[in-house]
């Protein structure tokens, strides 16, 4: 049978959701997807992503992605991402690609993909546009053949040399189609 919260109960998970929230909205970091897929978190491969923080904006998008099948067992994945300063202060950052298969299995990943350095930016000024290149290493023909079933790529973006000391993290994420990766 269930049983009716005790009186403090109900109040410490009040307080908690508000602390909750609170915290999100101090830390002021945001990603807002111009559309998405209603059935998934993450971007279609041609749409943008919008994030914000105060003046502080960018958009990024997925300029190319080719696949290294020469090797057996051994592919370089290169992700090449878009990222226009839509804000007014210049921004420089560097970020890390991931991608997961449908299995749950992640490739690549923040300090690992780009043999750990991820791509990096040169100062990007407001209204400029640069495109740099991360890559990830897949070790087996069975992880690309599973890739190619669809996969999702999450992309890190992080605030390297902010004015203010203090780096700020972004993410975003798109779904790469199924045989993409064929």
């Amino acid at each position: 049978m269930h049983q009716p919260p005790k009186p403090g109960e109900m109040m410490e998970k009040i307080v908690l959701l508000v602390l909750s929230v609170s915290l999100m909205l101090v830390a002021g970091c945001s990603t807002i997807p111009v559309s998405q897929s209603p059935s998934s978190d993450s971007l279609k491969m041609n749409e943008m992503s919008m994030v914000k923080n105060g003046d502080y904006s960018f958009d990024a998008s997925i300029y190319n992605i080719d696949v290294d099948t020469k090797g057996t067992d051994n592919h370089l994945i290169d992700i090449y991402i878009n990222v226009k300063n839509t804000g007014t202060q210049p921004v420089k950052l560097i970020w890390f690609s991931k991608l997961t298969d449908r299995t749950g299995k992640t490739y690549g990943g923040i300090n690992v993909s780009h043999a750990g350095k991820g791509a990096v930016s040169g100062q990007i000024f407001s209204g400029a546009s640069e495109t740099a290149r991360d890559y990830i290493r897949i070790d087996s023909d069975r992880d690309l053949t599973e890739l190619a079933n669809g996969a999702t790529l999450d992309v890190t973006f992080i605030e390297q040399q902010p004015a203010n000391g203090q780096e700020r993290t972004f993410q975003t994420s798109w779904q790469i189609d199924p045989g993409f990766f064929k």
